[in-house]
């Protein structure tokens, strides 16, 4: 008796070399390269009050060779992981369809949203880090004037304290 179709009992190599090239290239690729240069991003804007000995790492020789240390490692999991629930709960399903029909490709719908969350990951990094440095500017420019404003303040209450100060 010939198994059914979709049975667990077919055994399909090419098929089984398709999935297995899907998972590695979602899982051990795209995901852990978009952690590290999340993480990059992210730590060059900001650092953890206690330091972490956390090293994360994707040696290719002669090809690739990527690294995260310390607080990089937790900036880039915590990017993937946020985006990651922030795409798989409320659109799950709709994001897994927008990706087969843009993409052309189905790799699955938990290795679509781990594509989708990667390079969403390191998108999100760098709109962080660029609302950051932009609001730091933003906060700069306006430091002298709050110091100049402090500044006349002080002068003027100093002047009424001492009106003899001021002759």
């Amino acid at each position: 008796m010939p198994p059914e179709e979709g049975s667990l009992r077919q055994y399909d190599p090419l098929r089984f070399l398709e999935d297995g090239l899907k998972f590695v290239f979602s899982w051990v690729a795209l995901m852990p390269i978009a952690v590290i240069v999340s993480g990059k991003i992210v730590g060059t804007s900001l650092k953890m009050p206690r330091q972490t000995k956390q090293m994360f790492r994707i040696p290719v020789p002669r090809i690739l060779n990527l690294e995260a240390r310390g607080d990089e490692v937790v900036f880039g999991f915590a990017a993937f992981f946020l985006n990651f629930m922030a795409i798989a709960l409320p659109a799950g399903r709709p994001a897994y369809n927008m990706f087969v029909d843009r993409f052309g490709v189905d790799p699955g719908q938990f290795n679509s949203l781990c594509i989708l969350s990667s390079f969403a990951a390191v998108c999100t990094s760098i709109l962080f880090v660029a609302a950051l440095r932009f609001s730091g500017r933003l906060r700069s420019a306006t430091d002298g004037t709050l110091r100049e404003h402090a500044r006349m303040i002080n002068e003027i209450a100093s002047s009424e304290s001492n009106p003899e100060q001021g002759k």
